[in-house]
């Protein structure tokens, strides 16, 4: 085997096999904000990941937010002009009333008000994320609008902070292990077949030197 033969075939898989390796899939998931006074503001947040945590979601969505550490992890203290100061999170907890973000999932067609903390949740493609502001309980916290993926993604142009318009379905959010399983195969693919060229490469060279 001669070495151009060996060069040029080595080049033929890399060019065809190196971009789709190293591309990242594009996501998208929705979010639904419901502001003081009833206002709602809708996003469709693009991501590369397989997953990324519900709070990092709403930090890409463009909104202004404000955030306050605790034992549990961040706490959403502000979206655009509506809470608190993230110095005093909870400042509408007064006495007997509280008002503060809730987070939401939309499930099912149906908003789940969340029982763990936007930094702990993972989304994935084709979900729907809500806040809202106002009494928190999981018994009267008020629910966001049931809009779907395709009503807030469809509709909304693409910018730096919202994602571009998608024909495609809402997709159930796929595990994060999953995903990075597969981009891990496909490197290790990749590592094979420029060893196995080596190789050649390098039989081909002593061959030829003979």
């Amino acid at each position: 085997m001669k070495r151009s033969v060996v060069y040029l075939l080595f080049s033929c898989l890399v060019a065809t096999f190196l971009p789709a390796v190293l591309a990242q899939e594009t996501n998208r998931a929705a979010l639904v904000v419901v502001l003081a006074g009833g206002e709602t503001v809708t996003r469709c947040v693009e991501f590369g990941e397989p997953q990324i945590s519900g709070f990092e979601l709403l930090n890409r969505s463009g909104l202004a937010v404000e955030a306050g550490g605790s034992n549990l992890g961040a706490s959403v203290c502000r979206i655009g002009e509506t809470g608190c100061p993230a110095n005093n999170c909870f400042c509408q907890c007064v006495g007997g009333a509280c008002e503060y973000w809730s987070y939401w999932h939309l499930l099912d067609g149906n908003w789940q008000y969340s029982q763990v903390g936007a930094g702990a949740y993972l989304v994935g493609a084709g979900a729907v994320e809500g806040w809202s502001w106002g009494s928190s309980s999981p018994d009267e916290a008020p629910e966001p609008p049931p809009l779907t993926f395709e009503e807030v993604c469809l509709e909304q142009e693409p910018d730096t902070a919202a994602a571009a318009t998608t024909t495609a379905p809402p997709v159930a959010p796929t595990s994060a292990g999953d995903g990075a399983a597969a981009q891990w195969l496909a490197y290790g693919l990749l590592g094979l077949i420029v060893v196995g060229l080596a190789a050649a490469l390098l039989l081909a060279q002593r061959r030829s030197g003979r």
